[in-house]
C-alpha cells in the first residue's frame, strides 16, 4: 500500500492544476515552474502531507524524489527555501577566504541538534544507491569516502547525473538541491583496508556561497587535529545504532569526539582486515564509547575547532558498530599528503 501512496503523492505534486503554497501561485500547465517555484511546491505539498501522512520514509522518499524532479537551481536563487519562504533580505557576500566560520557556534558533548547554518560545509549526498555526507572544500567541489560511490560497496552503479547534492541548512527538508557532472574515486582505494577512502564530486555550477553555504578550511600536513580546541562529526544518519526503521533524519546532528591515539586505535582493530595506518584518524571514546558517527554518516566531515575556525581533519570511513566502547571511529586522514594530495589534483584548488 505504502508504494501506491507515494505514486500517488508524485502524481498530485506534478500534474495537478495551478498548485498553490502559502495562498500563492507556483505553477500551472501552461507554465513549467522555475528551480525556486519547484522547490517551494514540492516543501508545500511535504507540508501537507505531513499531517496526515505518518510514515517518514514514504515522507523522505516523496521529498527527495520530488526535488530530484525539480529543474536545477540558477545563480540568483536564494541559497535556501527557508530563506526563500521567510525572508526577501540579500544574504552578505561570503568569500572563499572565509572557509571554516561557523554560523552559530556552541560548544557540545554528546549528540545534538546542530543549529540552523551552523555547520554550513556540511552536505548530504542523495544517489539511488545511499546517501552520505559530504564537505564543500570550493565553490564547485564536495569532498566524500570513496566507498559512497564504490559498486562493490553500494551493491550498485551511480552515475553522476543520478547524484543530487544537497545544501543551505541543517534540516535536509529545507535544502537546496545541486546537480554533480562527474565525481573521482582514489583510485588507490581499497575496500578491504579502506585506505585511500575518498572522491571528489564536481558540481555542474558553482555554490552561491552565503552564511548557509561556504567551504571548510583545509589543514596544513604538518597540522594536529589533537592539538585543537575541540573536534566534531556531523550528519543526518542514525542517532543509535539500534535504529532500524530509516538511515537519516531531517536535521544535522553534531558530536564532539576526542582524537584517539593512532597506535591505541590500532590495537583495537589489529584483528581485522580495516587497517589502521598513517592514511587514518581514529575518534571517540575509546574506553566509554557513547558518542560517534554511524550509519548514514559515511563520507561527512571530522572538523576539528583551531584559531576560530573550523578546519577539515576526516572523512567518515569506517568502525565497528557504532559508539562501541573500544572500537573509535575511524577516518581518511585528510591532511595525509597522499590523501590532500589527491584532493587538491581532483579541485585544482
Amino acid at each position: 500500500m505504502s508504494f501506491w501512496v507515494f505514486l500517488l503523492m508524485l502524481f498530485v505534486a506534478f500534474f495537478s492544476q495551478d498548485p498553490t503554497v502559502n495562498g500563492q501561485m507556483i505553477a500551472s500547465s501552461a507554465q513549467k515552474p522555475t528551480a525556486e517555484q519547484c522547490q517551494r511546491q514540492c516543501q508545500g505539498l511535504y507540508n501537507f502531507y505531513k499531517s496526515f501522512i505518518k510514515s517518514a520514509e514514504i515522507l523522505e522518499r516523496f521529498l527527495g524524489s520530488c526535488l530530484q524532479l525539480c529543474p536545477p537551481p540558477t545563480p540568483d536563487i536564494t541559497t535556501t527555501l527557508l530563506s526563500i519562504i521567510t525572508s526577501t533580505t540579500a544574504r552578505p557576500t561570503i568569500s572563499a577566504s572565509d572557509c571554516g566560520i561557523s554560523g552559530s557556534r556552541d560548544r557540545v558533548v554528546g549528540g545534538v541538534q546542530a543549529g540552523e547554518c551552523e555547520l554550513p560545509w556540511v552536505v548530504e549526498i542523495v544517489s539511488p544507491c545511499v546517501n552520505c555526507g559530504g564537505t564543500i572544500v570550493d565553490r564547485r567541489h564536495i569532498v566524500t569516502a570513496a566507498h559512497c560511490l564504490t559498486p562493490s560497496v553500494t551493491g550498485c552503479r551511480v552515475n553522476a547525473s543520478d547524484i543530487t547534492i544537497r545544501a543551505g541548512s541543517s534540516s535536509l527538508s529545507m535544502t537546496t538541491a545541486y546537480r554533480v557532472s562527474n565525481f573521482t574515486i582514489d583510485p588507490r582505494y581499497n575496500a578491504e583496508t579502506k585506505d585511500f577512502d575518498v572522491a571528489v564530486l564536481t558540481l555542474t555550477q558553482d555554490l552561491t556561497l552565503s552564511q548557509c553555504v561556504r567551504p571548510i578550511c583545509v589543514p596544513l600536513q604538518s597540522d594536529d587535529p589533537a592539538k585543537a580546541e575541540e573536534c566534531l562529526v556531523a550528519g543526518w544518519g542514525k542517532t543509535s545504532e539500534q535504529s532500524v526503521d530509516r538511515f537519516h533524519i531531517n536535521e544535522l546532528q553534531k558530536a564532539k569526539l576526542p582524537i584517539v591515539d593512532l597506535s591505541a586505535c590500532q590495537n583495537s582493530y589489529r584483528n581485522y582486515k580495516m587497517t589502521v595506518n598513517q592514511y587514518k584518524l581514529c575518534a571517540g571514546n575509546l574506553t566509554a564509547g557513547g558518542v560517534d558517527s554511524c550509519q548514514g554518516d559515511s563520507g561527512g566531515p571530522l572538523m576539528c575547532y583551531q584559531n576560530n575556525r573550523y578546519f577539515f581533519y576526516g572523512i567518515v570511513s569506517f568502525g565497528l558498530g557504532c559508539a562501541q566502547p573500544g572500537y573509535p571511529g575511524v577516518y581518511t586522514r585528510v591532511n595525509n599528503p597522499e590523501i590532500s594530495g589527491f584532493i587538491k589534483n581532483s579541485t585544482q584548488v
